[in-house]
């Protein structure tokens, strides 16, 4: 009787083991929340889908000259929201202040304020306990500073794995490393990669709201950028960007960005005849209003599991969603089972 309690026990342990196991993520999936927060869409798609998302990224760190000085934007609700959970993780984010392109040279060209800033992370990761890295998103740089780019990676990387601190870095998207390309030359994927914890890829804006019109990562693309950046580094380390929105482009000037809850009311108004391009995996539909004629591309479930079936197969450590509040809820089905192995 005694040896068949005990084999119970066990046997209870071991299912329980197992269905632990089958609950815990395999796959991250990071997710940013912008910040300053001007429609708080983000806390209620945080509130919605908090079981889906590994790692949280509150874009709440600017850097404010080129001497170094930092300021951090006090908000603080996606605390509140995930008071209580202990699984998913809160890097905040790092950026040039409005992306100012000078700014972020003089910064890279000086230690000392690189060091500056690499000080101000660590303050703000000790004060906060729910803190596990800094996600760096500098952008709008020049190829002249790809390495500078590298040292001040590199720099903050020396000063916070010790601690036991992460370091997420966020580069552009691109499918072959070419040295006069202006948004992506500063990103040297193998250099990067190796003084970051977790590389994020920029994979979308492929066409953006100033350029012709198109997807916003079609499935090709997509997939080149990731295999590349594979080519770099170790897959594990690759968070693949995925776009939670879309364009519409007029004839002539900038296209309007497109959530999933602005693509809706324009469907409704315009009640265009949606299609779908095989090769880039993504829907579209041409309208007129106003006189004037437009072409509108976006994200739906099945654009979403296209880019998905692209982390699966190349094996990437998970998926980064820009941003959160965007989305079509639907799109959480999709990422979850990801994110889960299914």
């Amino acid at each position: 009787m005694r040896y068949y309690r005990s084999a119970l026990i066990i046997l209870s342990i071991l299912l329980s083991a197992n269905v632990f196991a089958a609950q815990q993520p395999l796959k991250r999936v990071f997710a940013y929340y912008q910040v300053p927060a001007l429609d708080r869409s983000a806390d209620a798609a945080l509130e919605a889908y908090k079981n889906n998302i590994t790692d949280l990224s509150p874009t709440i760190i600017e850097i404010m000259d080129g001497m170094g000085k930092v300021e951090v934007t006090p908000e603080t609700k996606y605390l509140d929201i995930l008071q209580g959970d202990k699984t998913t993780q809160i890097a905040p984010l790092l950026r040039n202040f409005n992306f100012d392109k000078k700014l972020a040279k003089w910064l890279l060209l000086s230690p000392s304020a690189q060091q500056r800033v690499v000080d101000a992370c660590l303050a703000i990761l000790e004060k906060e306990p729910r803190y596990v890295g800094i996600v760096v998103d500098i952008e709008n740089t020049s190829p002249t500073d790809r390495d500078f780019f590298i040292e001040f990676i590199a720099r903050l990387y020396k000063a916070l794995h010790p601690k036991g601190f992460k370091v997420y870095t966020v580069v552009g998207p691109k499918e072959v490393d070419i040295p006069k390309a202006l948004w992506t030359r500063a990103f040297d994927y193998k250099a990067l990669g190796e003084n970051s914890d977790y590389v994020i890829l920029m994979t979308y804006n492929q066409h953006w709201r100033g350029g012709t019109p198109g997807p916003c990562a079609d499935r090709e693309w997509f997939e080149a950028c990731v295999k590349y950046a594979c080519e770099c580094m170790s897959a594990e380390k690759i968070i693949a960007g995925i776009p939670f929105y879309g364009y519409t482009w007029p004839e002539k000037g900038p296209a309007t960005s497109l959530t999933h809850v602005k693509a809706e009311a324009l469907i409704a108004r315009v009640k265009p005849d949606i299609k779908w391009n095989e090769q880039w995996a993504t829907p579209y539909f041409n309208y007129t209003e106003g006189g004037v004629k437009w072409e509108a591309w976006f994200e739906d479930v099945r654009s979403i599991q296209a880019k998905v079936d692209v982390a699966k197969k190349l094996g990437v450590g998970g998926v980064a969603v820009w941003r959160l509040g965007d989305e079509d809820p639907k799109f959480w089905d999709v990422i979850g089972k990801y994110s889960r192995g299914e």
